[in-house]
C-alpha cells in the first residue's frame, strides 16, 4: 500500500469536509441573521411576559402601523400671551364663567388661537379640574403642542398653551410593532406588584433640532396605573427607549 498517497487523500478528505461543515455553518448563520428582520415578538410571548411581570391590559391592542412620516415645525408666536420659558400663558382678571363642557370647549374655541387644531387628551372626573387638549398631527397626537385649563369654581382663571407651525418632510420610517414596544415597556417597569395598562396611543414627541426647528418622531404612549410612558417607534440617535412623561 502506498501510504504516502493514502494519507494526502486521508488530508484533502478532512481538508474538504472542514471547508464543507464551515460552508454549512456560515449559511445556517446568514439564514438566521437574516430571519431576524422579520421575527416579531408573538401575542403567545406577550402574554405570558404580562402575566409574570403582573400586568394587566385593561384596554383592546391597537392595530400596528407599517410606517410613519417624520413632520417638523417652530413654536408659533402667541401674540397677546405671556411668553414663558416653554409656551405662553394668558390670565383673567375676572375669571371667564363655565357651567358645562360643551361652553367650556365654545369658550376655548375663542380664546386659544389655532384651537381648531387640537383634540381633547385628558379631562376631570367633573368639570372642576385640569383638561388637557393636544395638537394632532395626521389625526395623531403631538403631545407636546398642548392647551391646559384649569376650572375652578366654576371659572377659568388662566390658560397654558404651545403650538407649532409644523411642516411635512419627505421622510419616511418603519414604526415599532406593539408588541416590542409593550416588550421594551414592561422590561422597563417591571414591579413586584399588579399594575394596569390603561391607555394606549400612537403618537410624536418633539425632538429639539437646530435655530428653534423640532423634528416630531413616532411614540407608543402608555399610561400605566397614573404614571405615563413614552416607548419611542423608531430609533433616533441617543434617545432613550422608553421614557417616563412628566
Amino acid at each position: 500500500m502506498d501510504w504516502q498517497r493514502a494519507q494526502t487523500y486521508l488530508i484533502t478528505a478532512f481538508v474538504l469536509v472542514n471547508i464543507f461543515l464551515l460552508y454549512q455553518i456560515q449559511q445556517t448563520m446568514e439564514q438566521k441573521n437574516a430571519s431576524l428582520d422579520y421575527d416579531k415578538i408573538s401575542n403567545t410571548q406577550i402574554k405570558s411576559l404580562l402575566e409574570d411581570n403582573q400586568i394587566d391590559l385593561d384596554v383592546p391592542r391597537p392595530k400596528d402601523v407599517d410606517e410613519l412620516k417624520i413632520w417638523q415645525g417652530t413654536p408659533s408666536t402667541i401674540e397677546g400671551w405671556q411668553k414663558l420659558e416653554h409656551g405662553y400663558s394668558k390670565r383673567f382678571s375676572t375669571g371667564l364663567a363655565v357651567h358645562s363642557a360643551e361652553q367650556l370647549k365654545k369658550l376655548l374655541a375663542k380664546e386659544v388661537p389655532y384651537f381648531s387644531e387640537y383634540q381633547l387628551l385628558s379631562k376631570p372626573a367633573k368639570l372642576t379640574g385640569k383638561w388637557v387638549f393636544v395638537q394632532h398631527i395626521d389625526q395623531r397626537p403631538l403631545y407636546d403642542g398642548r392647551v391646559e385649563i384649569e376650572v375652578s369654581n366654576n371659572q377659568i382663571k388662566s390658560l397654558y398653551m404651545t403650538h407649532y407651525d409644523l411642516q411635512e418632510t419627505s421622510n419616511v420610517v418603519a414604526v415599532t410593532d406593539f408588541n416590542t414596544a409593550l416588550y421594551n415597556l414592561i422590561n422597563s417597569t417591571a414591579s413586584n406588584k399588579t399594575q394596569h395598562i390603561q391607555k394606549i396611543q400612537l403618537g410624536y414627541q418633539s425632538q429639539f433640532y437646530n435655530n428653534q426647528t423640532y423634528l416630531f418622531i413616532p411614540v407608543w404612549r402608555f399610561q400605566l396605573d397614573k404614571k405615563e410612558y413614552d416607548v419611542h417607534a423608531v430609533s433616533f440617535g441617543t434617545v432613550k427607549s422608553v421614557e417616563a412623561v412628566n
